[in-house]
């Protein structure tokens, strides 16, 4: 037991770490769990997840869950990505950390059959695009890591914008300078013409 200077007790809660994921189709969908929560009575929208075994390492505690929960097997999995690691540590309270990753699949949308395999579970699968899974976590997401991934690829997406906008940028810049140069060669092209005129004349008159 640890004290507070204030003289009371708190109880550390001794937890193995957990993972949270996102399946993401190469079709470019990001799959979610939509689940009645008890602690917040209400339906809303998740991450997938689950607590790592004694002697598992994360990434494989994520495709165990994959597949319990979304019925999503190995051979389905191009890449399996960290996207945070505890970014929220309740230091002092729990000991449980949390890390989450995006897993990026080598099927489409409608090649999956995303489905829960425990049946101590309702979870039904929602399918979302980039965009709409912004909207979606910040006003339905259920919980503190639903919020923290929404901001983590609403920051995807202004970086992306970001990127276009100055390659626009860059791509005008340029074809401002073309035409600036194409420009400046007509210039040079009616001085030319101008003076072979003036030659032309200087010719005839001498005859």
């Amino acid at each position: 037991m640890d004290s507070f200077d204030g003289g009371g007790e708190k109880q550390v809660v001794e937890l193995n770490d957990s993972v949270c994921f996102v399946p993401i189709t190469n079709d470019g969908y990001y799959v979610f769990a939509k689940q009645y929560r008890e602690s917040e009575e209400k339906v809303g929208i998740a991450l997938y997840g689950g607590y790592v075994y004694d002697g598992e390492c994360k990434e494989d505690t994520v495709l165990r869950e994959m597949y319990k929960e979304c019925n999503i097997t190995n051979d389905k999995v191009f890449m399996c990505m960290k996207v945070w690691s505890d970014p929220m540590p309740s230091k002092g309270i729990c000991t449980e950390k949390n890390s989450c990753y995006e897993v990026i699949l080598n099927v489409t949308k409608d090649e999956l059959d995303v489905k829960s395999n425990d049946v101590h579970e309702d979870i039904e699968p929602i399918f979302l695009t980039k965009e709409k899974a912004v909207d979606t976590l910040m006003t339905h997401g259920s919980g503190m890591k639903s919020y923290l991934y929404a901001k983590t690829i609403e920051g995807e997406i202004m970086r992306v914008k970001l990127g276009e906008g100055r390659r626009k940028s860059r791509e005008l810049y340029e074809c401002k300078k073309e035409l600036k140069e194409l420009k400046r060669r007509m210039v040079c092209l009616e001085e030319i013409n101008s003076w072979l005129t003036v030659l032309e004349k200087n010719r005839a008159d001498k005859k």
